[in-house]
């Protein structure tokens, strides 16, 4: 996953084509490794469009969602008692 707001996808996405598909990472050092993240980042994508009609779906945290609502309601940030 990059880091939000990344200057070098930033960069591609405005020179690319619209239609382009960017795939960045950072710290793969081989070819191999790269092609390895490659495949991983196609077949995510087609399981998760085939399962929910979402390419993105595999590539976030399954928890994330619930897990964002929870903080939201904290106080501050931290888990109130009864939450412990």
């Amino acid at each position: 996953m990059t880091r939000q707001g990344d200057l070098f996808v930033q960069a591609f996405k405005k020179w690319a084509p619209a239609t382009a598909t960017i795939i960045y990472c950072e710290s793969v050092e081989t070819p191999a490794a790269a092609l390895d993240l490659l495949a991983t980042h196609i077949v995510d994508g087609s399981l998760g469009a085939a399962v929910w009609n979402k390419l993105s779906a595999m590539h976030s945290d399954i928890l994330a969602t619930g897990a964002e609502k929870h903080l939201a309601a904290c106080q501050h940030g931290r888990l109130s008692a009864s939450d412990a």
